[in-house]
């Protein structure tokens, strides 16, 4: 749930897609109730080792991602 003082509370779903590079075959999806994609990899990762079963050779993300957690994950 995400809250704005002016406007009450309303619900944030953040969806993530995970395509692999070559075929751009869509390889998993992940759905969280968070606002920030900057804790989201982790899941998607696990998610991409359950449905291929192997981790990524390389991930390619936008700004979202970019801090210290995705980087560890």
């Amino acid at each position: 749930m995400f809250s704005k003082k002016s406007e009450g509370k309303e619900y944030v779903y953040n969806g993530q897609v995970a395509v692999a590079m070559e075929s751009q075959i869509i390889v998993g999806t992940n759905l969280t109730q968070t606002l920030s994609d900057s804790r989201a990899i982790g899941g998607m990762v696990k998610k991409l080792l359950e449905t291929t079963g192997e981790l990524p050779e390389m991930l390619v993300s936008d700004a979202g991602y970019g801090n210290v957690h995705t980087l560890e994950s």
